[in-house]
């Protein structure tokens, strides 16, 4: 039985964790030049099998934050805590790009540290706006009966799914405040809800997550081979996406972590998930540290090339976990020291 309400639901924490490393792997795949647009041979294919699984991360994030903060009180001295970190994140891994680089841009390094108003973090400032308004969405939320609640849910999603995949409808391909508002939704309707009288096994769930992405592999090859083009399959508002995110969600939430020092590991690492995406999807860094510097891995076998690429985006992740680790040290150095 997952833990729900006053205990703390590891399986969350794993989601969360997962999604971060997702993040890396896609970063990896498509900036990193590993994946071709036009290419239908095995190795290439594969990896778009990769691709599909990994797809999930942005959508499964977004559920755990509507998971998480659907029944909490709002505070809003949060969000300018988290704008602290992305302001640090975003200055000091562009500036130590440009080191790294030897080339020093004065354009980029304004917009780093102005990262909200030059938009160098999709993401958060799409979170900006959901995070205002979750005061509003959980006073209506909490008010309306449950049935009713989870047919505008549902309707919801289906509307953005269907119309919204096909003819936008503001939602940006998912890379919108509207889209995240969705599935912070969806991520609090879980929550009020017992997933385990919909779901007695998790097997549905990795199954319906798995064939999500053989589906969206065989309309990539049939893209690519009438259209030359594969970029649908990867919307994140896709219904096989969308559909994927949740029963992986489901299906992680539903997960009884015993282990001590399972447990302990996750809910060490889990605070610093996002600053995992603060550096890699950091702009400079996205293009010229990752850009098709992974590209290599095309010329490897599958077995080969699969290692090279968890290992790298394992290794890439560990190390921006350390990163934020010190952070915190070193924020929690100062403030001490303004203690004083």
């Amino acid at each position: 039985m997952s833990e729900i309400s006053h205990n703390r639901n590891y399986g969350i924490d794993l989601a969360r964790v997962l999604s971060m490393l997702m993040v890396v792997i896609l970063h990896n795949l498509l900036n990193g030049g590993v994946l071709s647009l036009s290419s239908t041979g095995g190795n290439n294919l594969f990896f778009w099998f990769i691709e599909n699984l990994t797809i999930v991360a942005v959508n499964m994030f977004a559920m755990i934050t509507g998971y998480l903060m659907i029944n909490r009180k709002f505070h809003l001295k949060k969000i300018f805590g988290l704008w602290i970190v992305v302001w640090f994140w975003s200055v000091v891994t562009s500036l130590v790009t440009m080191l790294v680089l030897h080339a020093f841009e004065i354009k980029y390094m304004v917009k780093s540290i102005f990262p909200v108003v030059f938009g160098q973090y999709w993401y958060f400032n799409a979170y900006l706006v959901l995070f205002l308004l979750i005061p509003f969405l959980n006073a209506g939320f909490n008010l309306i009966d449950r049935d009713l609640k989870n047919k505008l849910v549902a309707g919801l999603l289906i509307l953005f799914v269907t119309v919204g995949f096909i003819n936008n409808l503001f939602l940006e391909k998912g890379y919108s405040a509207l889209w995240l508002l969705m599935m912070y939704l969806i991520g609090g309707t879980i929550k009020q809800n017992d997933t385990k009288i919909i779901f007695n096994s998790s097997v549905w769930l990795w199954t319906i997550y798995i064939l999500g992405a053989v589906i969206s592999l065989v309309g990539e090859y049939l893209s690519i081979v009438k259209f030359g083009h594969v970029e649908y399959w990867i919307n994140y508002n896709s219904p096989i996406v969308a559909t994927q995110s949740i029963s992986l969600f489901l299906a992680l939430s539903k997960l009884n972590i015993k282990a001590e020092f399972a447990r302990n590991f996750l809910k060490k690492i889990a605070p610093f998930t996002f600053a995992v995406y603060l550096i890699d999807a950091n702009p400079y860094f996205f293009n010229h540290i990752i850009y098709q510097n992974f590209s290599f891995i095309r010329n490897l076998n599958i077995v080969s090339g699969t290692f090279s690429l968890l290992g790298c985006s394992v290794a890439m992740f560990s190390i921006f976990i350390m990163l934020d680790f010190f952070r915190i040290k070193l924020f929690n150095l100062v403030l001490n020291f303004k203690n004083r």
